[in-house]
């Protein structure tokens, strides 16, 4: 790997930018289209890290409550494809702001040391403002014993576990007459221990995690032109201090992008997004580098076809070196307009920089890496094909079946290694070929604003070089969820997440059976408790790392 000054990956971000004037930008996704593409961290950064190309397939579009009643405070989340540190956040709530009065204020408790709190504001727009306030603190803390036979010696190991995450966000715009100014700022602090003290390199109990972002730009969604030219920057800091690498290591990023279209008439328009995103580390194992992105499209879009024609051409300065491209293709027919036939073929560069890496494993170190690595390259998904059919044949009613082949070149694969040196997951990270024939069905009915149900499976068949590096992929996945307004203001929400994994003895599958009723009476006073891991089932969401059997907690709640 070749080694970039920083004043290089600053001018190679500012020439980026330079070609922007003469490339209107891409179109967004329609709203039709199946997405793929999960921006990580995405509820405090939209606009920070890059696409994580990590789903392997559509997410189910299940309504978790019936229509026009928001749900704040959940137990679970939809399976994204992907089990790592980041969707390990304890019990915390999913605000939709949009659906609230104004806002949202929240406290909770319950055993296994839980404990919730938050604060969620959107006033209404006033003379071309918006705002959005956000601040929530959620946690666990118990003692664990580590999944059985997932560790040498693991019936004799017992931790003091926890995961505590305190959260701020403000989102601000202003429109003008021509165009919106935005500025967003966001910040997180992860304190946890997931590490049993039996490990071959002496760590820490102490894990803390801090990551600030702040992003501005300015957009037009009015004319023929339209666009978005954004500037953001990015601070994470693990404090974890793993050896040979010296004391605090710090990630700095800084991200320049800009998109937008030009409309050929009432149903095409062509543009172009190019972006480019500069790292440096003050770790002495790390390097700096620089990453550059352009994706040029055609959409067209009538009441019958929905068609997206583009490409990725993406470069990394560490690696290789190589541009690499991928397909950006989507296409979608509308037939006795309850029935879309769709298919599409995806792919793009996924930068694995510290921030990324720490969410995936937040013990890796570059000092240990797999296969005598230092650095992990980008991962590249060079082909992520679908096709599929929706349908709605009555009305509440909504069906959807699709199957796909995905091939992920430097996919990041967490070693599950052998019953006897299985504490190496600790520490190591390996970057393999893989390959994922993939299919899903789901359903999902809603009888006006009273009942919902959902159901979805998936199925996964995975292929690599080595098979260590898919113990912990899942072989299918199971969905479902109902919600009931049994009267006005009280819910009653259920939702089962079944995974199982290639590698059982790892990690062991996952049956989580969660549950939740509140009611809300007078002005928007309410109470809520809610289950989690009802079966008591010691499910594993990351490595030797179990659930702390069932967890109850019951909290109060505001909107106003």
């Amino acid at each position: 790997m070749t080694h970039v000054p920083t004043h290089k990956t600053i001018a190679i971000a500012a020439a980026c930018l330079a070609l922007l004037p003469a490339a209107p930008a891409m179109a967004q996704h329609e709203d039709g289209e199946d997405k793929r593409t999960v921006v990580v961290e995405r509820e405090y950064a939209p606009e920070i890290n890059d696409a994580d190309k990590i789903t392997l397939m559509p997410p189910a579009q299940r309504k978790t409550v019936p229509q026009g009643k928001p749900e704040y405070v959940k137990t679970s989340r939809p399976y994204g494809g992907k089990l790592d540190f980041a969707t390990l956040e304890p019990v915390s709530p999913d605000v939709r702001l949009e659906e609230a009065r104004h806002g949202l204020v929240y406290a909770g408790g319950g055993n296994a040391g839980s404990a919730e709190a938050g604060f969620y504001y959107n006033p209404h727009r006033f003379n071309g403002n918006e705002l959005m306030l956000k601040a929530t603190f959620s946690g666990v803390s118990s003692e664990r014993k580590p999944f059985e036979h997932s560790l040498p010696q693991s019936d004799a190991i017992r931790w003091d576990a926890r995961h505590y995450r305190t959260e701020a966000a403000a989102d601000y715009s202003h429109a003008f007459d021509a165009l919106t100014l935005y500025v967003r700022v966001g910040f997180r602090l992860d304190n946890f221990n997931y590490r049993p003290a039996y490990d071959p390199v002496p760590g820490t109990d102490k894990g803390r995690h801090t990551h600030g972002t702040a992003t501005a730009g300015i957009r037009s969604d009015e004319g023929a032109f339209t666009y978005d030219i954004s500037a953001a920057y990015s601070h994470f800091d693990n404090a974890y201090g793993a050896v040979g690498m010296a004391g605090r290591n710090s990630e700095n990023m800084m991200r320049l992008s800009a998109a937008g279209a030009y409309s050929l008439g009432d149903r095409s328009s062509l543009g172009v997004q190019v972006g480019a995103t500069s790292y440096a580390y003050t770790n002495n194992v790390m390097r700096g580098f620089t990453t550059v992105g352009i994706n040029p499209a055609y959409t067209f879009k009538d009441g019958t076809w929905n068609v997206r024609l583009g490409a990725h051409l993406d470069f990394a300065t560490r690696g290789r070196g190589k541009v690499k491209a991928a397909p950006d293709v989507y296409a979608a027919y509308t037939f006795a307009r309850r029935y879309t036939l769709f298919a599409s073929a995806k792919g793009g560069l996924r930068n694995n920089g510290y921030a990324m890496l720490a969410a995936r494993n937040p013990y890796w170190n570059p000092a240990f890496a797999a296969d005598g690595g230092v650095e992990l390259a980008e991962t590249y998904k060079q082909l992520d094909v679908d096709l599929g059919l929706k349908a709605s044949p009555l009305t509440g009613l909504s069906l959807a079946l699709s199957g796909g082949y995905d091939i992920d070149k430097g996919d990041l694969c967490l070693l599950g290694g052998t019953p006897g040196v299985r504490r190496s997951i600790y520490q190591e990270m390996a970057q393999r070929e893989t390959r994922v024939i993939h299919g899903r069905i789901g359903a999902e009915y809603a009888f006006k604003d009273v009942l919902t149900f959902g159901l979805a499976a998936s199925l996964m068949r995975w292929d690599d070089d080595g098979e260590a590096a898919l113990a912990l992929k899942p072989r299918y996945a199971v969905e479902a969820s109902a919600a009931w307004q049994i009267i006005d203001g009280l819910r009653l929400a259920v939702e089962y997440l079944g995974v199982g994994r290639n590698d059982k003895d790892v990690a062991g599958n996952i049956n989580d059976l969660s549950a939740k009723v509140s009611y809300t009476f007078h002005k928007g006073l309410g109470v809520y408790v809610k289950a989690s891991n009802i079966t008591g089932g010691g499910n594993c969401l990351w490595y030797a790392y179990p659930l702390a059997g069932t967890r109850v907690v019951g909290g109060v709640s505001w909107e106003f």
